[in-house]
């Protein structure tokens, strides 16, 4: 549990790409396991405001980066630890957001349309990402449409999100695909190594 702001922050964000901030790409999208079917493109997100290590971050990134459409940079949070994020818009309210702090790599999801969660949860979430990993991952709920996966330093499954091209949410049947990911997460990694 890192971002305690993480809901409040995020729905700036979904501010920003319903008045139009965000604009669509058609980079990639989400969709149903079971009906095989896409969901609306992937556009350039306005960069996150997250939080890292559970406090909201002073100001915008110190450090702004943009890698293949997620942008973002490295952050401070309110008690001076760095932390890096990336952004990305799936349309129709639904972004990943991928990060790096002290505990290591998180991705945040937030979609309306699919995510019905208790709000302030923890719970563990099966996850697959193609076939080459599948397990539970712990997570937490900030609102009842924002899930943060927790990682860690699970490098098999932060390679397979790197190399995999649809992370598959098996509770809600549910899929995210990864355009850009190998590349976002590599780019937090290595700003958090940076600026730590």
């Amino acid at each position: 549990m890192r971002v305690q702001v993480a809901a409040i922050l995020v729905a700036v964000v979904v501010a920003l790409c319903s008045a139009g901030v965000v604009h669509a790409d058609g980079k990639g999208g989400q969709g149903s396991t079971s009906s095989g079917t896409g969901g609306s493109g992937t556009s350039s997100g306005s960069g996150s405001s997250g939080g890292g290590t559970g406090t909201a971050p002073t100001n915008g990134p110190f450090a702004p980066m943009s890698v293949q459409g997620w942008d973002g940079g490295a952050y401070h949070n309110s008690s001076g630890e760095t932390y890096c994020e990336l952004y990305d818009d799936y349309g129709s309210n639904t972004s990943l957001l991928v990060g790096w702090d002290k505990y290591g790599f998180y991705l945040l999801i937030t979609d309306p349309n699919t995510l019905k969660l208790e709000e302030y949860a923890d719970l563990e979430v099966l996850v697959s990402i193609d076939k080459l990993y599948k397990g539970k991952v712990t997570a937490f709920s900030y609102e009842t449409d924002v899930l943060e996966l927790d990682f860690g330093d699970d490098r098999k499954a932060i390679n397979a999100l790197r190399k995999g091209e649809k992370l598959v949410l098996e509770e809600w049947d549910h899929f995210y695909t990864l355009y850009g990911t190998g590349a976002a997460i590599a780019a937090v990694e290595d700003c958090f190594n940076r600026y730590r």
